[in-house]
């Protein structure tokens, strides 16, 4: 399950770019080109549910770590059949929007979702 936290490459690591998670080896490589890299993954990749946790939310110093003043508690699950949707949303905890995270908006060009959680029928509910 992807953690909403800061990437210092990608500015953040959500549903989309935890992705990486599936590939082997030296997949560093993919870093010269993150953002396409991330959105050829999420194109071939295509999960039904992203399920995000924003339980904490690391801020700043990702993807190595930091201090825990770099921790925010947010208490939240982010649950999408819009990958793109789940990680907009997630974006809010890190004090992003979707136009300042280039493969965000990269993905949404290229139709796998909406930047606009919104308008997909978002529900917030309280445990």
């Amino acid at each position: 399950m992807p953690i909403t936290k800061h990437h210092s490459l990608s500015s953040c690591t959500i549903g989309m770019k935890n992705l990486y998670g599936i590939l082997g080896g030296r997949r560093n490589q993919l870093h010269q080109q993150i953002n396409q890299s991330i959105i050829d993954l999420a194109s071939f990749c295509r999960p039904t549910l992203t399920v995000v946790d924003a339980t904490r939310v690391l801020l700043r110093g990702g993807p190595q770590g930091g201090s825990l003043d770099d921790v925010a508690v947010e208490n939240s699950v982010i649950c999408s059949t819009d990958q793109v949707a789940a990680d907009s949303r997630a974006l809010e905890f890190l004090g992003l929007t979707a136009e300042r995270v280039s493969h965000i908006m990269l993905a949404e060009k290229n139709g796998l979702g909406s930047t606009d959680y919104r308008s997909i029928g978002y529900k917030e509910v309280t445990l």
